[in-house]
């Protein structure tokens, strides 16, 4: 098994967002399952009683069902697999590009012009935009080199 290595050159959308932890029941029948009352194992599906609730950090609401549900998949988050960069213990920060269709892109860089790209990437994705500063609040708009292995 190898790593993928992605790279990315332009515009991209920084979101600092703090953290909240989530606890997710990892029971496959919640409603059906009495674990919870005694005993070490579930009589029902198995699970001991231990390992029923799972907890985990995200944001509030999370940004990969919001990229998938609510945004279409219009942007992508450019941090791979291994998830965002997280500063400290209750923050975490998404870096976002649009969603390329093809594999390759390519980028005359000498005669690029930064602030033009990046008004672009603004106005091309308006919507987008409006929909996560409303969930969100306030993100910065930059524009450099992302590199992140898959």
């Amino acid at each position: 098994m190898g790593m993928y290595r992605s790279a990315y050159l332009g515009p991209y959308a920084e979101f600092v967002l703090p953290l909240k932890t989530d606890r997710r029941d990892m029971c496959p029948q919640p409603t059906d399952c009495p674990n919870a009352q005694s005993g070490q194992f579930c009589p029902r599906c198995g699970m001991e009683l231990e390992k029923r609730y799972h907890d985990y950090q995200n944001t509030d609401p999370p940004m990969h069902e919001i990229l998938v549900k609510v945004l279409d998949e219009a942007l992508m988050n450019a941090d791979g697999v291994s998830g965002p960069e997280q500063p400290d213990r209750n923050t975490v920060i998404y870096r976002l590009i649009q969603n390329q269709d093809d594999d390759s892109v390519c980028v005359e860089v000498v005669s690029n012009m930064v602030m033009e790209e990046i008004a672009w990437f603004r106005e091309a994705f308006a919507p987008e935009w409006e929909a996560l500063r409303e969930l969100y609040g306030n993100f910065e708009f930059k524009w450099g080199f992302l590199q992140w292995y898959l």
